[in-house]
């Protein structure tokens, strides 16, 4: 990949990974690199430093530049300029935008440095802005009083809309157009290298995971992982705080530039100055880990973001890795011997996913029939097929290919044909069950089996001959292929 110049990825719907280079803005599918903006575009719209971006639903991008904000259609493969101006504004002063977030109504609201908050309506192209305090004058500028790092969607009501700021989290109202704040940090965090810690609302709030109707977790930079009470307006520095300032004059602790929700009450915190953790709520505990078999004392994690697919993506030292999940990741799952014998191992031959029960369904060589695996692949039982008595299967079973018809029938192939019906714990050779079809129980004649779209029943003789079988008339005919040589069979239904 070509050098990434910012700490920003982006995963849209269809897959892409976006960020910035020297040529701008980028996308990577996993095998091939495209570039979406000129040099030119890129100096002159600041896309090499994107900051954030946000999907439409057409699968257009915003993008908030080094320069201003910016809409990208992907199609035309053209760039627009989003007005973002505001009373007062010197000479079109640029405006830095950290955070996008777009409604359900499509409208676009972006968090600013200095200036609050902007809300862009596509339908008219018009731009309003609001200070987080609104008796400032519209130009108002305040490094943390006036902005706005991080937005999040409440729990509940569409009209409102957590906003994280430099001077903790405002809740605003887009109906009333107004931000209002009970927020009071409640941990201790007096030191003598923060001078405002009397004001229990001095914290950046980088990013919020709304996890229900009353608690948000949130990161700040240097001030740990928190927790917020959004019905008693009470946080808590839960993590980072003990360790925040190692010694009392020391300025510094953990930096969490980043983290994201592994799964319900446990996070995955990137630490700039430490190693990577996962933290658990419920337990209030921090497990350690390192990301490489690097034993660093600092990772230096400055991202850490998850893909629509559920892929963990981490920038650390310039590096940027990725995390497959398990259930998208090969696996060994050992198969016990089931028979009496220990010459010869069961071996998986075939495998049917029934969807209407979310189970697979696998043919064994060697084994003592049908083995049903939940989707984790844990097994769950064992149905019975016929075991064979020759020199190399002794008392076992040779199962091949296996499926299942329209009329909710398995059937499994190989040494013989089996069936097994619609409520019954055991297969049994179709000659026993379906008279119609006594001609399939030949020992040691077809080698496979599938089913059509429409129910049907494929299944192939070792000749090379596919005979049709129609899953509700049981009625049989002949599918004569041309560079198949052996005469077929007619059969008599």
């Amino acid at each position: 990949m070509p050098p990434i110049t910012s700490e920003y990825f982006f995963f849209s719907d269809d897959g892409l990974m976006w960020f910035s280079t020297a040529h701008g803005l980028t996308s990577f599918d996993g095998s091939d690199i495209v570039y979406h903006s000129s040099l030119q575009q890129s100096n002159s719209l600041g896309l090499n430093k994107i900051s954030a971006m946000a999907e439409d639903s057409q699968h257009n991008l915003y993008l908030a530049g080094q320069l201003g904000l910016y809409y990208f259609d992907r199609k035309a493969k053209q760039f627009f300029s989003i007005i973002t101006g505001f009373t007062g504004n010197k000479q079109g002063a640029t405006i830095y935008f950290p955070a996008l977030f777009i409604d359900n109504d499509g409208k676009l609201f972006a968090g600013s440095v200095f200036h609050g908050l902007f809300i862009y309506d596509p339908s008219n192209k018009q731009t309003t802005h609001y200070n987080t305090d609104s008796s400032k004058p519209d130009n108002w500028e305040d490094g943390r009083l006036n902005t706005v790092i991080s937005l999040a969607g409440h729990y509940k009501d569409s009209n409102k809309l957590w906003t994280g700021t430099g001077h903790g989290i405002y809740l605003f109202d887009k109906k009333e157009k107004r931000f209002s704040q009970r927020f009071e940090i409640i941990s201790d965090i007096a030191h003598k290298h923060n001078p405002n810690f009397e004001d229990k609302r001095y914290i950046d709030v980088c990013r919020m995971d709304v996890a229900n109707d009353s608690i948000i977790w949130f990161n700040s930079w240097a001030g740990g992982f928190a927790k917020y009470n959004t019905q008693t307006g009470k946080a808590s520095i839960i993590f980072g705080r003990d360790a925040l300032y190692k010694a009392k004059d020391l300025y510094y602790g953990y930096y969490i530039p980043r983290f994201i929700r592994l799964t319900e009450g446990k996070y995955l915190l990137g630490i700039y100055n430490g190693k990577t953790a996962i933290y658990d709520t419920r337990t209030n505990e921090a497990v350690y880990f390192n990301v490489t078999q690097n034993d660093y004392t600092e990772e230096e994690t400055r991202y850490i973001g998850k893909d629509r697919k559920g892929n963990i993506w981490l920038l650390q030292r310039g590096f940027l890795y990725v995390a497959v999940p398990d259930n998208r990741r090969l696996q060994t799952i050992k198969v016990p011997n089931l028979t009496s014998y220990d010459f010869s191992k069961p071996k998986i031959r075939g495998v049917y996913f029934d969807t209407a029960s979310q189970l697979f369904y696998c043919g064994f060589l060697s084994s003592a029939g049908v083995h049903v695996y939940d989707t984790n692949f844990i097994q769950l039982k064992v149905i019975p097929t016929s075991s064979i008595k020759n020199y190399y299967h002794f008392g076992s079973t040779i199962d091949t290919k296996i499926t299942k018809d329209g009329s909710g029938r398995f059937w499994v192939t190989g040494w013989k044909n089996h069936v097994l019906l619609p409520g019954e714990k055991k297969f049994a050779p179709v000659e026993d069950k379906l008279p119609s079809l006594k001609w399939l129980g030949k020992e040691d004649q077809f080698s496979d089996i599938t089913t059509t779209r429409s129910g049907n029943i494929l299944i192939k003789r070792n000749n090379g001959i596919i005979y049709h079988i129609n899953h509700t008339s049981l009625a049989a005919d002949t599918i004569r292929c041309p560079d198949i040589k052996a005469d077929a069979v007619e059969i008599k239904s």
